[in-house]
């Protein structure tokens, strides 16, 4: 029963304590935050990515790679049986961080020879090179 399904009358009023209730207060709290967090965090990175590399492409291409390298860590996690704890619920934001962050490297490295005349090949090779 939730507490919310408990009817309350004016004489009469009921009040909850304990650890169960910080305990549900605390995972919809954290619910609620955490789904604020992940949109704004996204939001971040997509304009720190569209300023730096001025392009769709350079915005497209990092959150593609990054959100398929977290779903398959996931996943791998789950078809290995990991548990999740404390130290495996940072991975996520580890792979966003080290993933956008090398992104940004070999994208401006890419681009720059691009721009420079170089052909996509050779541009690629001198970025993976460099």
């Amino acid at each position: 029963m939730l507490m919310s399904d408990i009817r309350q009358s004016n004489d009469f009023k009921l009040s909850f304590t304990g650890t169960d209730v910080m305990v549900d207060t605390f995972n919809r709290t954290s619910d609620s935050d955490m789904k604020k967090f992940v949109a704004l965090t996204d939001l971040t990175i997509i304009i720190f990515l569209l300023l730096l590399l001025r392009r769709i492409s350079g915005v497209v291409y990092p959150l593609v790679i990054v959100t398929n390298a977290t779903i398959c860590t996931i996943g791998l996690m789950a078809l290995s049986q990991t548990p999740i704890s404390d130290m495996t619920m940072v991975v996520p934001s580890f792979i966003l961080a080290v993933g956008v962050a090398d992104a940004i490297h070999i994208l401006a490295i890419f681009y720059k020879q691009f721009d420079q005349g170089s052909e996509k090949e050779d541009a690629i090779c001198y970025a993976m090179g460099h």
